[in-house]
């Protein structure tokens, strides 16, 4: 039994005289030994109060390192993307000029390794967190806007309404299943800032959807991804703050 106080072997069934003046005027291990008066020369402990302590503990498995935990949510991403795939298809990505490819995947690829590397440092204690999330997330977000901009502009297509709508709940649904799959693997960290790891899961589910979106809709038109595409992932966004600020 290791503490700020007495070290006292359970197989050794008396104490030292320099243990038992220890435990006569220290109150917290004189409770620990199972009395709340100095003992004197007691020299048996509490057994109960040893064994259900022993009984309890356990071997600790220490946390993956931080760029090995970022790879595991970035595989959850790559996970997301083929179920959905094949779910809805990928007629997107193959609509996709390659030079549309080239810089849609590109912010979006930045986008998965920030946030990945966010709430991998979220999940252990004292790292290092060299990259402020939220001016990187503003960044990212203006740097698609003009993407799609200059590119879809003057883009006009055809499409029945319920594909067009069907964006939203497509992206909703890939944002879903990431937050539930990431929370999963968070909860093995220790969570020291409730608000920043709730939100960088929020950025990394939000990415998810435009990922999956991406890939998935032939609607090469701004106004239809601004709103459907930019409508999931403000939705995200906002649900992970409020539930965020919940917990602060």
């Amino acid at each position: 039994m290791n503490g700020p106080h007495l070290q006292f072997d359970p197989e050794r069934h008396t104490l030292t005289e320099a243990e038992r003046r220890h435990l006569a005027e220290c109150r917290s291990c004189q409770l620990l030994f199972g009395s709340a008066e100095p003992l004197g020369g007691a020299s048996r402990p509490n057994a109960a109060v040893v064994n259900t302590i022993l009984k309890d503990l356990k071997p600790v498995k220490p946390l993956p390192s931080v760029p090995r935990l970022a790879l595991i949510f970035g595989t959850v991403l790559i996970a997301v993307l083929a179920i959905f795939t094949y779910l809805t298809g990928a007629k997107g990505f193959f609509m996709l000029s390659p030079m549309a490819q080239m810089l849609m995947f590109s912010i979006i690829g930045v986008g998965a390794t920030v946030f990945s590397f966010s709430v991998a440092q979220q999940m252990i204690p004292g790292s290092l967190r060299r990259v402020p999330l939220l001016p990187v997330a503003i960044a990212l977000c203006v740097a698609f806007a003009a993407v799609v901009g200059l590119l879809f502009w003057d883009v006009t297509s055809w499409a029945p309404p319920q594909m067009i709508h069907s964006c939203l709940w497509i992206g909703l649904g890939a944002a879903v299943v990431t937050a539930a799959i990431g929370s999963l693997i968070v909860r093995r960290g220790a969570w020291t800032d409730w608000f920043s790891s709730i939100v960088s899961i929020g950025a990394l589910s939000g990415v998810s959807a435009l990922l999956v979106l991406t890939v998935h809709c032939p609607i090469l038109k701004a106004s239809h991804i601004f709103l459907w595409h930019g409508g999931s992932i403000v939705i995200v966004m906002l649900a992970a703050w409020i539930v965020a600020r919940r917990y602060r």
